[in-house]
């Protein structure tokens, strides 16, 4: 296969690769001519084999840090386009989980360093989209990130811009699932929540690890105040990073009772899964 390489100076150095070049760097064969450039000889054919040498020991340099033949590619065409003709892509993710936007951080990190795409990544929370009367804004973006927590209280505020979502489920952290592991399966759980899947999520988590149904009870955030830290003999409070329990300062007192009384309080915390982040690495790549 023939490929132009560009040297970045106005010359084109025409190369010949065959199907194995990648495998074996000494196969790349130069063209015997010399390079013209407004009529000016460029590259005589001792300088055409010079430089043939050095492209056959990048890539074999490359190849001994594991690139493959794509990423090799991609690298060199990556240094030699301008940047402004790289496509930026952007992307909202629309949660207050700050350990959802630290994943996808991580996942874009790779996805920068292995094409010819630039993501742009923003972040928002749920109350401020709510707030936002103007959804203008969101036409900037190529992708909108939902949680499946979040995704059915904002799927009607976003209603012009669903072909821009990608739902994405959630797990438990490690974290959260140690601490669930070490209590006692007789405990007694209240749990505040905000949406109907997030409440769900931390139900069939319990199930699953055998904890009695009856000892389950739960409130919606909005009707849930300290003196519930008293109901049903209580001794495990799961809420959430912006519970009222850590945001509102009258449950400060009652927290700190609460816990000099062995109870226990446990911030749930999930992440994006991992089938989920292979099913939005495939939606990128049908985008791109």
């Amino acid at each position: 296969m023939d490929y132009k390489i560009n040297l970045g100076d106005g010359t084109m150095l025409n190369t010949k690769i065959t199907n194995d070049t990648l495998l074996k760097p000494d196969s790349i064969e130069t063209q015997r001519k010399n390079y013209l450039f407004n009529n000016k000889v460029l590259m005589t054919n001792e300088e055409n084999n010079r430089y043939a040498k050095l492209i056959s020991f990048a890539i074999q340099f490359l190849q001994s840090h594991d690139l493959s033949q794509d990423e090799i590619l991609n690298l060199v065409n990556l240094r030699y386009s301008s940047q402004d003709n790289i496509r930026k892509i952007s992307i909202l993710i629309i949660s207050s989980n700050n350990k959802i936007l630290n994943a996808l951080e991580k996942q874009f990190s790779y996805f920068n360093k292995t094409s010819f795409y630039s993501f742009i990544l923003s972040s928002s929370t749920i109350n401020t989209i709510k707030n936002n009367s103007n959804q203008d804004e969101l036409l900037n973006y190529d992708l909108l990130i939902l949680t499946s927590i979040d995704y059915l209280e904002l799927e009607n505020i976003l209603v012009n811009h669903k072909n821009k979502i990608i739902e994405v489920t959630v797990s438990p952290c490690h974290q959260t699932l140690i601490e669930l592991s070490r209590l006692p399966l007789n405990s007694r759980f209240s749990i505040i929540y905000h949406t109907t899947p997030f409440l769900n999520l931390i139900l069939n988590i319990l199930q699953q690890m055998n904890f009695n149904d009856t000892n389950i009870f739960y409130y919606h955030d909005t009707e849930y105040n300290p003196r519930h830290h008293d109901d049903n003999n209580i001794n495990v409070v799961i809420d959430f990073d912006n519970s009222p329990t850590t945001t509102n300062p009258s449950f400060n007192e009652r927290n700190i009772e609460f816990l000099k009384m062995n109870g226990q309080m446990i911030h749930f915390e999930y992440n994006i899964d991992q089938i989920s982040l292979i099913q939005l690495e495939k939606r990128i790549q049908f985008l791109i």
